[in-house]
């Protein structure tokens, strides 16, 4: 690791809006790697995760933008001046009074949902004369022109999600569908299907449903502990089925996915680039891929004609895949090799 130029911090992290806590983790991967980091963000998650970044009051206000999430945040001055990396997270930018950037600050922007698949263009306006390097989050989100882009998946905490492999009704599959946002999830497609088997005699028996009936509102939300165990009173958790947000395309799979294959779940889930995925990580994703409402019936009926044996190594695969791939470990090595070694060391 190069010398730190007189410089206190290594890297300053910062955001509005932590969604799903992934800056926080991603924090914690830095600090893996021994390097100073600073986090702070300016709201409080709704999902209340018991650990999460430190709040700025400079950041509490409300965005000027959204596209990207531009917040004006005086008295960071200091902390800017002191970083030899500043990380935009969550597709925030940061305006300070009287800040202009210079060549010996290095900049990673890091986007990884709707601000900026529904205005690519904005923030690369914004984030490409100043940022050194791009994380993008997921694939579908690749190529739409930001600058220096590396694909980084979510890190998933496989420490503290244990698996839980056995089933909890013998003889019967227990499915589980706990969308954040129903509209974003496809949530209203998957539950005719789910209707439909119950509705059918065959698989019926072998067949039993423990998620949301509803696709309005927020009703459904819990916090993050009580979801990881409405996650783990499953055997099968459906994800996603949605190949498009707003005319954009989508058909991703995200945090839940991960979080679930961590506790040894089968994750049903849709993906547009399966290819990009084994390009980027040496193999195929241990998740059942749905692009469609009838892909999903297929692979359910698929799974509910399974012996138990074979569902048992398919839960053990999903969580071997999550610890190798996706762990904070794994993920800690491809930020360190991907974007920040080249900025330190370059």
């Amino acid at each position: 690791m190069s010398q730190n130029n007189g410089k206190l911090i290594d890297v300053l992290m910062l955001a509005k809006n932590d969604w799903a806590n992934t800056g926080y983790r991603f924090w914690r991967c830095a600090r893996s790697l021994g390097l100073n980091t600073i986090m702070f963000k300016g709201e409080r998650h709704a999902f209340r995760y018991e650990n999460q970044a430190p709040l700025h009051p400079s950041l509490t206000g409300l965005p000027v933008d959204l596209y990207p999430v531009t917040v004006m945040a005086p008295y960071l001055e200091f902390l800017l001046a002191q970083a030899r990396v500043v990380h935009f997270l969550a597709s925030t930018f940061i305006l300070t009074p009287g800040w202009k950037w210079s060549p010996e600050t290095k900049v990673v922007v890091q986007h990884g949902g709707s601000t900026y698949r529904l205005a690519p263009d904005r923030s690369n306006a914004i984030f490409n004369p100043i940022c050194d390097a791009t994380i993008i989050q997921c694939p579908d989100l690749l190529e739409l022109g930001a600058k220096n882009e590396t694909l980084i998946y979510y890190p998933v905490d496989t420490d503290a999600l244990q698996p839980q492999f056995e089933p909890r009704y013998l003889g019967k599959i227990l499915v589980g569908h706990f969308p954040s946002d129903p509209s974003v999830k496809g949530t209203a497609e998957i539950l005719k299907i789910v209707g439909k088997l119950e509705a059918d005699p065959t698989v019926s028996t072998r067949f039993g449903y423990q998620g949301i009936r509803n696709v309005g509102g927020t009703a459904h939300w819990v916090p993050w502990e009580e979801q990881l165990q409405r996650v783990g009173a499953c055997d099968v958790i459906i994800e996603t089925v949605n190949p498009s947000i707003a005319g954009r395309k989508f058909g991703e799979w995200g945090n839940t996915a991960l979080e679930a294959a961590a506790m040894g779940k089968i994750v049903v889930t849709n993906s547009l680039s399966v290819d990009v995925y084994k390009r980027e990580y040496g193999g195929n994703p241990a998740l059942h891929i749905a692009n469609t409402p009838e892909a999903l019936e297929s692979c359910l009926r698929d799974l509910m004609a399974m012996p138990d044996e074979e569902i048992a190594q398919r839960k053990h695969h999903a969580r071997d895949w999550a610890v190798k791939n996706h762990s904070m470990e794994a993920t800690a090595k491809r930020l360190w090799e991907r974007v920040y070694r080249p900025l330190m060391e370059g």
